[in-house]
């Protein structure tokens, strides 16, 4: 498994304010958007991004965009997850030709503290592959 080794990109956090049990219910929470540049690298299956999810999220929306399409590889698509969880932000998604790939899911991880994002792709043979994973999260503090 390879490790990121530059830190994600971050977009934007966007918050509000309040507090728990008020006559609104109005509690803190963020969106924060990351981005990570992925390759293929052969003999690799699982590409690890570094990121540690924090506690009380839930995945917004997750995007691919291919810049250089997979021609080589046997299995062309990848999936996006984190570390321990069945459930899958994007999975086999395409990456046989350039664009962008997106999906609104709203996944909720009722416990991801310190799970990481993971990308997995469909075989160990990938040569040209190049593209970005976008993750959209909210979170409550």
């Amino acid at each position: 498994m390879s490790e990121l080794t530059e830190e994600p990109t971050r977009f934007n956090q966007v918050g509000t304010s309040g507090s728990r049990g008020t006559a609104q219910n109005i509690i803190d929470s963020y969106n924060e958007t990351f981005e990570f540049n992925i390759a293929a690298q052969t003999g690799l299956t699982t590409f690890d991004t570094g990121l540690v999810l924090p506690s009380q999220l839930q995945a917004i929306s997750a995007m691919l965009i291919v810049d250089t399409a997979e021609v080589t590889g046997v299995t062309k698509t990848l999936t996006v997850g984190f570390t321990g969880e069945t459930a899958a932000l994007m999975s086999a998604t395409d990456a046989s030709a350039t664009g962008t790939l997106g999906v609104a899911n709203g996944v909720a991880f009722p416990n991801p503290s310190g799970l990481k994002l993971l990308v997995t792709f469909g075989s160990d043979d990938w040569v040209e592959f190049v593209g970005r994973i976008v993750i959209e999260i909210k979170g409550v503090k």
